[in-house]
């Protein structure tokens, strides 16, 4: 438990709220004294005083306690290198935003497919939900069990749960396509 993450979150709270540490403290029920070391990092606190504190602020445990992830971890610069997720002749497959890596509600996957190439795998690891493909580079013949489409840098389409489709790039460079799935 990173207590000055807690403290920080009560100063923010009572400055927000024009509140002094004694009227938090009569909120929360806890003594000034302690709410004064939780801000300055000082302590640890118990799950009852995590409980009146998350109480006082009208939020839950859980969002009391929640590790926000500072800026220089969410802004992903251009010259990161991707997750390679997998590899083989026939195409590359990147992870770009991962929910296991980033707390993120979405998972954004990068498939590079060589020349004349077909992608036939999950993109994600289950195939129970919804997506969207987005053709960033090239030109890609989609094809589904009864029938096939052509896409084109640009293009998107809205792939339903539990619907198998194979990706076939279709000219002589690599075509990209960027995946991304909402929980």
């Amino acid at each position: 438990m990173n207590s000055i993450n807690i403290g920080k979150k009560i100063l923010s709270f009572r400055h927000k709220n024009n509140m002094a540490i004694r009227d938090f403290s009569k909120v929360s029920n806890l003594s000034p004294a302690l709410i004064s070391q939780l801000e300055r990092g000082k302590g640890n606190p118990s799950l009852s005083v995590l409980n009146a504190i998350a109480n006082a602020m009208d939020t839950t445990l859980s969002e009391l306690v929640k590790e926000e992830l500072p800026n220089k971890y969410i802004v992903i610069k251009n010259n990161i290198l991707y997750d390679l997720y997998k590899e083989n002749k026939y195409y590359k497959h990147y992870n770009l935003i991962s929910d296991k890596v980033y707390n993120s509600s979405i998972n954004i996957h990068k498939i590079e497919i060589n020349n004349y190439c077909t992608y036939s795998e999950n993109i994600f690891s289950d195939n129970n939900s919804e997506h969207i493909l987005f053709i960033e580079n090239g030109c890609v013949l989609i094809k589904f069990e009864n029938e096939e489409y052509s896409l084109e840098k640009g293009d998107k389409i809205i792939i339903f749960p539990n619907i198998r489709y194979e990706l076939c790039n279709q000219i002589d460079n690599i075509s990209t396509i960027i995946a991304i799935k909402a929980k």
